[in-house]
């Protein structure tokens, strides 16, 4: 699979364009699944693992991406690609609380578990992972709460 220049002609002259290939190859490599459809779009970073169909959708990296943009990159498809490798569905389904906020809890929990998994094995996996987690509560805002009444449980 590749990403997604096959629906973007003008993809090609793209400086990043081999860039995008080699994060991509290196999320399927570290997942362990060469089946996993890696696409990037300016919408929400997401992975979605339906059993056969796996897609993997990283943000779109600017035209001339700063060492931060590509760190952030790299580190939402890091973060995928060790979910991939080391989330076992089956003990996550059997294991999952009842109410929603625990459930909220329990997906931040196991999403940890997987990035400290590669993190403690490989230093540019931490650092990419770091990189991404910095930018996610600089965007919710985080730093702006000052009561633990107000900052989100999971």
């Amino acid at each position: 699979m590749s990403s997604n220049s096959k629906a973007n002609p003008q993809a090609k002259d793209s400086p990043v364009e081999p860039f995008k290939k080699a994060v991509a190859s290196a999320l399927r490599a570290m997942a362990g699944k060469e089946e996993v459809e890696v696409q990037f779009a300016a919408d929400r970073p997401s992975l979605v693992d339906a059993g056969e169909i796996v897609r993997a959708r990283l943000p779109e990296p600017p035209r001339k991406p700063t060492p931060k943009d590509i760190a952030v990159l790299r580190g939402h498809a890091d973060s995928y690609a060790l979910k991939l490798a080391c989330h076992d569905e089956r003990l996550h389904r059997k294991l999952m609380p009842e109410g929603l906020d625990a459930r909220k809890v329990f997906e931040a929990v196991e999403q940890a578990r997987c990035d400290a998994i590669g993190s403690n094995r490989m230093m540019g996996v931490a650092s990419n992972i770091d990189a991404m987690l910095e930018e996610r509560y600089h965007r919710s805002n985080l730093a702006e709460v000052n009561d633990l009444a107000n900052a989100p449980m999971e």
